[in-house]
């Protein structure tokens, strides 16, 4: 029986009845379901999912006047934090992030789960005083966070945080790309061209040649700042 690499099985014993030797084994492909590629995606979501909830509740614990009723153009948003104090709370929280646009992906990331969502529903997270978010409270679970018996640690935190930070460079791409053209900021373009340089389609330039790429994309970020 030929078996397929990209297919899952599940191994059966084959008996006979009432016997208790194993006469052979049978291989039932599982369903796709099952697929690798989706139970990677789950892991790795049910991990931002844990994260998310160690970052809100040191938050809750260490920072609880990020998260509070805020007023823009006579409107007021309940429960909320703007998106400069979140950047500045992570790059204090953890002395590894220490660009704001890495902090940018970390809090992206969420955003992309539905863990932190903007008052406007907006797709991607800006930098910004005026621009607020919430903690989705209701993807927890039903216990209550304030009454877990489980209290993160420091360890914990930081754990978290480098997660978030692995997962942060992808996230930032994705929102860049999602842009227009014209809505594409310098460290938008910046997070685009380091990627290509970093792409398979140029792995066989020469090194000479790559050298002159890489000029070559570096001066044009450059003029583009400008």
């Amino acid at each position: 029986m030929q078996l397929f690499r990209n297919q899952a099985y599940q191994i059966n014993p084959v008996k006979e009845p009432e016997e208790m030797d194993v006469r052979g084994i049978s291989w039932t492909p599982l369903s796709e379901s099952w697929d690798t590629a989706d139970i990677m995606k789950k892991i790795s979501s049910e991990r931002v999912l844990r994260a998310s909830r160690v970052l809100y509740t040191a938050i809750l614990e260490r920072a609880p006047w990020l998260i509070r009723d805020q007023k823009y153009h006579l409107k007021t948003y309940r429960q909320c934090a703007n998106g400069k104090q979140l950047v500045d709370w992570i790059m204090k929280a953890n002395p590894s992030i220490q660009v704001r646009n890495q902090a940018v992906g970390v809090w992206q990331v969420l955003v992309d789960e539905g863990l932190l969502v903007h008052v406007r529903q907006e797709l991607n997270f800006q930098d910004k005083d005026m621009q607020f978010y919430r903690f989705l409270e209701a993807s927890y679970g039903a216990e209550s966070l304030s009454n877990s018996n489980e209290k993160d640690t420091e360890e914990d935190l930081q754990e978290a945080l480098s997660l978030l930070n692995q997962l942060g460079p992808d996230a930032l791409l994705t929102m860049a790309l999602r842009k227009l053209p014209c809505q594409r900021s310098p460290e938008d373009l910046e997070v685009i061209y380091e990627e290509l340089l970093h792409s398979k389609a140029v792995a066989h330039l020469s090194s000479s040649v790559s050298q002159e790429w890489h000029v070559l994309i570096h001066l044009e970020l450059f003029y583009t700042k400008k």
